[in-house]
């Protein structure tokens, strides 16, 4: 009788930590989910290669642990994370917590699904707060990106100083960047630039960010905005359009 009640505790997402994910089509078909750098220089878990224990409230799963050779910039679970996804009915869209509940030699973390939404793909339909953007020839080169006023307002933004937020870019890899205030403008700031060039993104490329509130760090979900319909559509779902244009140099 001992037992279950051990096991089921962390299920109440506890005072482990933690970080927030959205489930890709390219994590799954590759079979890898990016690690936030952030949370992994904090727990020990740079430049491992070892075996790590997956637990949700009906069984666990075992999935390799692993970091990226060439430059040490990304850790990721790897083997067997396709298997996970497929066994606890995961799709593309779908949000969950990953709690560190013991970082030993063999790593354990729970699952706790947040979220379920449609598959990327079908933007219109997300779910959770979002504002649409363009990418500007400043945003780019001063690594600067303006949220829109009335959206930081009415989700609690306005008043948070400084912290940092995660960007999660179309292929599930965490971006760890920083939320600040310029006189009256809220911005992200960080590699803005290394980010779109990655993504193969360009100067007036259009997208939406869609906010989740994590418990010790902000999410933000990137979504490319390709079709003219998609724009038009979130351009009247959001209200306005919001141009991301504004950099440090503008609000001197």
């Amino acid at each position: 009788m001992a037992r279950p009640k051990a096991e089921a505790s962390p299920f109440a997402l506890g005072d482990h930590p933690s970080f927030v994910s959205t489930l890709r089509r390219y994590s799954f078909e590759c079979s890898m989910l990016y690690i936030p750098m952030d949370f992994a220089k904090q727990n020990g878990l740079i430049n491992r290669s070892c075996e790590m224990i997956l637990r949700s409230q009906q069984r666990s799963w075992k999935v390799s642990l692993q970091s990226k050779k060439n430059d040490g910039t990304h850790v990721y679970l790897r083997r067997g994370w396709r298997d996970f996804c497929i066994e606890n009915g995961l799709k593309e869209g779908d949000t969950f917590r990953f709690e560190l509940s013991k970082n030993g030699k063999v790593p354990i973390m729970y699952f706790h699904r947040l979220q379920g939404t449609s598959p990327r793909s079908n933007l219109v339909s997300s779910t959770g707060p979002y504002f649409v953007a363009t990418f500007s020839r400043n945003s780019l080169k001063w690594s600067t990106l303006c949220i829109p006023k009335k959206f930081a307002m009415s989700n609690g933004l306005i008043d948070i100083k400084c912290c940092k937020i995660v960007i999660i870019d179309p292929k599930g890899r965490p971006w760890s960047m920083s939320l600040k205030h310029k006189k009256q403008c809220l911005y992200i700031r960080g590699c803005w630039g290394q980010f779109a060039k990655s993504n193969d993104l360009k100067e007036g490329d259009t997208f939406k960010l869609q906010l989740i509130k994590g418990r010790n760090t902000l999410t933000m979900n990137f979504y490319p905005v390709s079709s003219d319909h998609e724009k038009a559509v979130h351009v009247l779902k959001a209200g306005r359009s919001h141009k991301l244009a504004a950099s440090l140099a503008d609000q001197n």
